[in-house]
């Protein structure tokens, strides 16, 4: 999940952005700059994101072994 598909979630569920950070647990700004993709989307926040937008488990992030050491 990125910033911009965070965004498109909230909107089609017609969910303000203040409201939105309150309920993900981040503050408002924050989320502003996730979703222009100027923070990354932390598997936390995805976490937190499929639960409140009752999101399916195909939308966390798939990461590789090299990837979650690191070693890319």
């Amino acid at each position: 999940m990125n910033g911009e598909q965070l965004l498109k979630e909230r909107l089609s569920r017609g969910i303000e952005q203040r409201a939105a950070a309150t309920k993900l647990k981040v503050s408002q700004p924050y989320l502003s700059l996730i979703e222009a993709g100027k923070r990354p989307v932390t598997e936390k926040l995805v976490r937190r994101a499929m639960q409140v937008f009752k999101l399916p488990p195909t939308a966390l992030p798939i990461k590789t072994p090299a990837e979650k050491s690191g070693t890319k």
